[in-house]
């Protein structure tokens, strides 16, 4: 299912939120981008452009799981069947950011090892770039934008290869995780090409809602209480 805010529809960018004059304003705003009424969207499209109207097959993937399953709820009368590949909202007790979390903590082992198995070379590199960072004054190495990469945030950029790129571009990162050495006796550092590419790969600059509701879509009656630093 797209939703509103995708393709062709009018998005939310930090520009144009910024035009609201308060944050109760925008708010009320943000309302219309919910599941709810992304369910009214599709159900009008289905009686108003759809022949014969008759219930129809709708294909839930990430985001568009919990619309789907929001649809059920809303409108199923609208639906013949509801496929999902991926995003379950929370239903019940006990299903919280934690329980999501530790559900795939097993998936991320099995990815790490296909990834290892693929690029058996990649297992010394990264342990020497871990090695660096770890040893590295303040624990890591600065970023181009003026973070600082740290073993942890190695960490992320593996979970997120694994979910979303590709191990090929994880390798080819890899590759060049060094700089050359042109004069003998040289530090070694990582190069500005990996630091780069390790930001360019994380940035959600253009998805800032996405960093602060990620956890909350999987609550249910609890706070997640930042549950990815845990």
């Amino acid at each position: 299912m797209a939703r509103r805010g995708t393709g062709l529809s009018t998005p939310l960018t930090p520009s144009s939120m910024s035009q609201f004059k308060s944050a109760e304003d925008l708010a009320d705003y943000l309302k219309h981008f919910r599941a709810d009424n992304i369910v009214n969207d599709a159900e009008f499209i289905r009686k108003r452009l759809v022949i014969d109207s008759g219930p129809w097959t709708v294909l839930g993937q990430s985001y568009g799981g919990f619309c789907a399953v929001t649809y059920l709820s809303f409108a199923p009368q609208g639906l013949k069947q509801v496929l999902l590949t991926g995003g379950i909202p929370p239903i019940g007790n006990g299903c919280n950011a934690d329980a999501v979390y530790r559900a795939c903590i097993d998936q991320i082992v099995i990815q790490n090892e296909k990834y290892y198995q693929r690029f058996p070379q990649d297992i010394e590199i990264v342990r020497e770039v871990v090695n660096h960072l770890a040893e590295s004054e303040g624990g890591g190495v600065p970023l181009p934008s003026g973070g600082i990469l740290t073993p942890r945030g190695l960490q992320i950029l593996g979970v997120s290869a694994f979910g979303f790129t590709g191990f090929e571009s994880l390798h080819y990162m890899f590759e060049r995780v060094w700089d050359p050495v042109l004069v003998p006796g040289a530090p070694k550092k990582l190069s500005y090409y990996f630091l780069n590419d390790y930001e360019r790969w994380l940035s959600l600059d253009t998805n800032r809602l996405y960093v602060l509701m990620h956890e909350s879509i999987y609550c249910q009656g609890a706070p997640s209480l930042w549950s990815v630093t845990k």
